[in-house]
């Protein structure tokens, strides 16, 4: 079966993501999760000044697993130590060292920071600004990504010349996968849901998109709207239509993880035969 057509296409895209090539994978969101993490805490929150910041709270109500913690805002250090534990475990994910512990310890410290990032002078529930690094670093948590190119692997390799047959490990490379896929879907599916649960299908055949765009420009951020947003919000069919194709954007991933077919991939009772 040729791979350029649509079936070729289809089944090289299932055999990389869910069959024995997952372990590939793995290696690819080990490196995307650590490195959307290492900027998402080094663009957002390396300038935190948590000396200034505490002194200085005007609330504090502890969400996600902060509130372990207590009421009381914890001390600057202990947000300081969890900067320097949450960019050593990336930048250990990223290249494969250690390679479960990284993946365990950048969960619970980026959890942590997230965490105080929604908590102080805020009210009202957890925001949504960070909803996908959180749920892609807990979906990875526990998962074994050091099969290919890994620092992990080369160290058994070479130093400690043990090998490591990793062809029984495919099935722990595939529901991280599966279990990161499905999280970020039902993420943006969220969305989707709530859109149509208040609005239904009149929320992209409305003016919504255009009067988010004038939210976010002229009334939060007090800028004018951008060259390249003046076509949009000045035509009628071209905000529309971007906000159908939004909605189309937030579905299909959904569809996409609950439409794979696992016909052809072998059972672990096929493998023990």
């Amino acid at each position: 079966m040729s791979v350029f057509t649509i079936s070729g296409i289809k089944q090289k895209w299932n055999n990389y993501w869910y069959s024995e090539n997952s372990a590939y994978a793995m290696f690819f969101c080990r490196v995307a999760i650590g490195l959307m993490t290492l900027i998402a805490i080094t663009t957002k929150g390396w300038s935190w000044n948590f000396d200034e910041i505490i002194n200085n709270l005007t609330t504090y109500s502890p969400k996600g697993i902060l509130a372990f913690f207590g009421s009381e805002v914890p001390s600057p250090m202990f947000f300081k130590t969890l900067q320097i534990v949450c960019i050593t475990s990336c930048i250990s994910l990223i290249v494969g060292l250690y390679s479960r512990v990284s993946a365990f310890t950048l969960a619970i410290s980026g959890l942590l920071l997230i965490g105080f990032f929604e908590s102080v002078d805020k009210v009202g529930y957890w925001g949504h600004g960070f909803n996908l690094d959180a749920l892609a670093i807990i979906a990875f948590m526990f998962a074994n990504s050091s099969q290919k190119f890994s620092v992990d692997n080369l160290l058994n390799k070479y130093v400690f010349k043990k090998k490591v047959d990793y062809t029984d490990n495919v099935y722990s490379s595939r529901w991280p996968v599966l279990f990161l896929q499905f999280v970020v879907a039902a993420c943006i599916f969220n969305a989707f849901f709530w859109k149509m649960y208040n609005s239904g299908i009149w929320w992209a055949l409305s003016d919504n998109l255009r009067l988010l765009l004038a939210v976010q420009y002229p009334i939060a951020l007090g800028q004018d709207f951008p060259s390249y947003i003046l076509p949009i919000v000045n035509n009628e069919w071209v905000y529309k239509g971007l906000a159908v194709g939004n909605f189309i954007g937030q579905l299909t991933p959904m569809l996409a993880c609950l439409s794979v077919s696992y016909a052809h991939l072998p059972s672990p009772r096929d493998r023990q035969k």
